[in-house]
């Protein structure tokens, strides 16, 4: 029974069995089977062979998935510092360009006869930027345009849907709280949107 006790402890299940298979025999062999104690003993050791002793481990995975999840945030900010100090940098690069740039006298000449448009640079750098931005923006609009349809038809379908679901749900508490017209209702209603 020692070394039973020993493999139930080290969680061998093959050791555990064999071992009580040998009380079971010696109990047999040097014990009365037939009397009251004899006969208990070689039951209980019948149920503990029959039992498992294979102890589930718990599953580590959600704890790890959430460490996962706090390494990603945590690298996640580390990124986002450096894209600030990279924006940074690049405004004070910009600030010092227009600096630099509104002190150059020099100019541009358009000519389109009989017109001629004379501008200074940094005013002509302004407004290429200025009409960039601006196409830019009308682009955007245009494509923001076109998929109009499509995000309404989305959105008409996932609110046909939340609502179908609701009203399934109402239907399955009323069908099962006993209000079957008021089931029955709710799931006509339901068809009638799904």
């Amino acid at each position: 029974m020692l070394s039973a006790r020993l493999a139930l402890l080290s969680r061998d299940e093959d050791s555990f069995r064999q071992e009580l298979k040998t009380a079971q025999l010696w109990t047999a062999r040097y014990f009365d089977a037939k009397s009251n104690g004899g006969a208990r003993m070689l039951i209980g050791l019948k149920k503990l062979a029959a039992s498992s002793i294979s102890i589930a481990l718990p599953d580590i995975s959600p704890s790890l998935q959430a460490v996962r999840n706090y390494r990603l945030t945590h690298e996640n900010a580390k990124g986002r510092a450096m894209k600030y100090l990279v924006w940074i940098l690049i405004l004070f690069a910009a600030a010092v360009a227009l600096t630099t740039a509104s002190h150059n006298p020099a100019y541009v000449l358009l000519v389109y006869p009989p017109y001629r448009i004379e501008l200074s640079l940094t005013l002509f750098v302004m407004l290429l930027l200025l009409t960039f931005v601006f196409g830019y923006g009308l682009v955007r609009l245009m494509l923001a345009a076109m998929q109009l349809p499509t995000y309404v038809r989305q959105f008409r379908l996932e609110r046909a849907q939340a609502k179908a679901r609701e009203l399934l749900d109402e239907a399955l508490g009323a069908f099962f709280e006993g209000r079957y017209t008021t089931a029955e209702r709710a799931f006509r209603a339901r068809d009638g949107v799904g």
